[in-house]
């Protein structure tokens, strides 16, 4: 069995049909990694490897991040919040313990490669034993409003040791959005559909339509460790059993030194189980290198950074040849690639490629089928341009509010009674009354719209 990616170029005249540039679909179960700046044909390699990933019968599973790669007819389309939803405090066993653990660790990778700040040895304890205790007197998997509740118990429980205060507060600021609103659709819940869906045909999960990157992030950890757990448990084999792909990679697997998060430990430690990971993303010098150390597949576009062009280069050509490749990446076309798959029959060389042949042509061509959202309805002009030209401050202010589902007071937000009262006065989207602010109609409708709630 083998993938075809498209036509091989030699001295930038397209090669005949006979010159189709292809490979084993080994290849793909050693991992991949797919580079390139903005608009130079990362998308459309993405989707060409999807499609001959399915044509030999391989199942895939897509991080959707923006919202284009509906577009293959039978794939199964999860919308978090309509017929998709995870259970983050959930775990597999009666060993509480070892299940709180993971827990813990699964939040830790969330919060250090979203803020680039781990979980305190403080935070730690509190989430293990606010966990543990639930679990050891309860059956019923824990929701994150609850879980929220107990650390705002415990915080308030010592509330007079130095540093606790804050060190809960840390937490719950973090998990409480995911509690509240249009989030907690996706998240407070004590079940999930996860284990019957990901090993069957394509699955696509449809992070565009989360409000934040926070919230993309959480739920890309939260299935990237159940992928982590099931795949523990399948029998070794040979076989590519399913591929998962995570667009904008570098979001959920940032280069950080000494770290090995989830997805790090997919590509290392899962590849003897059948499952391998693609990552594509526009800078490789923000992806984690531990993936890129682990991919056998590189396929580079157009790159503009020193910084990435040799880091690119590095993993697909000696030293001595960089030099004369560093022009290749830089004056690549739209749609064409720089691949290195390390075939003999190649030379083991870097081969430059114009993606997508043929029977590619419908997915090149093909516009993304926007899943059906509840509650859909015609937006009129005059709010698209509102929430077009709203500040980005005003915005922050409106998803804050609508996120908690109540009123809140204005010591809450960082900004000053004055400030919001010139918010009310210059775009009527908020009331300040008292010491509460609240959402009118109008600002009620474009936060609706800023939460992606149809």
């Amino acid at each position: 069995m083998s993938v075809r990616l498209g036509l091989r170029l030699r001295d930038n005249i397209y090669s005949f049909s006979s010159e189709v540039f292809s490979f084993p679909l080994e290849c793909l179960s050693r991992h991949v990694c797919v580079f390139g700046r903005t608009g130079s044909g990362k998308s459309t390699t993405a989707k060409v490897l999807l499609f001959e990933l399915l044509k030999n019968g391989v199942s895939a599973l897509v991080f959707d991040r923006v919202g284009e790669f509906n577009v293959f007819d039978g794939g199964r389309v999860l919308v978090p919040g309509q017929n998709f939803r995870v259970a983050p405090l959930a775990f597999d066993g009666d060993d509480v313990a070892y299940g709180v653990e993971g827990i813990v660790s699964l939040f830790n990778n969330f919060f250090f490669t979203t803020y680039f700040c781990p979980l305190s040895p403080l935070q730690s304890r509190v989430l293990r034993d606010v966990l543990e205790g639930y679990y050891y007197r309860f059956s019923e998997v824990m929701r994150v409003s609850r879980l929220v509740e107990e650390v705002r118990v415990v915080q308030s429980r010592y509330s007079r040791v130095k540093g606790w205060v804050e060190g809960c507060e840390a937490l719950v600021s973090r998990l409480y959005p995911f509690s509240r609103g249009v989030l907690a659709k996706v998240f407070d819940s004590s079940e999930d559909s996860l284990d019957d869906v990901l090993f069957h045909g394509l699955t696509v999960v449809d992070l565009s339509v989360l409000p934040t990157d926070e919230a993309k992030n959480f739920l890309t950890n939260v299935v990237c460790d159940r992928v982590y757990r099931l795949g523990k448990r399948l029998e070794p084999s040979n076989k590519l059993k399913l591929v998962i792909l995570i667009d904008e990679a570098h979001n959920v697997a940032p280069s950080l030194p000494n770290y090995i998060g989830v997805l790090e430990k997919i590509a290392i430690e899962l590849r003897k189980y059948g499952v391998s990971l693609v990552t594509v993303s526009t800078r490789p010098t923000l992806v984690s290198k531990n993936i890129i150390a682990n991919s056998n597949l590189i396929i580079s576009h157009s790159l503009t950074s020193n910084e990435d062009i040799r880091l690119v280069l590095n993993y697909m050509v000696n030293e001595l040849e960089q030099e004369s490749f560093i022009h290749v990446l830089r004056t690549l076309d739209v749609g064409e690639a720089l691949v290195q798959a390390n075939l003999p029959e190649y030379g083991c060389r870097a081969i430059k490629v114009k993606v997508g042949l043929p029977e590619h042509e419908h997915l090149i061509s093909a516009k993304p089928k926007h899943a059906s959202k509840e509650d859909s309805g015609e937006v009129d002009d005059e709010l698209k341009k509102v929430c077009e030209q709203i500040p980005a401050y005003v915005k922050r202010i409106l998803y804050t509010i609508a996120c908690t589902g109540e009123n809140i007071t204005v010591k809450s937000l960082p900004i000053s009674r004055r400030k919001l009262k010139e918010i009310a006065y210059a775009y009527n989207v908020i009331e300040v009354k008292g010491d509460k602010i609240i959402l009118t109609e109008y600002g009620s409708k474009i936060a609706k719209r800023l939460l992606a709630i149809k």
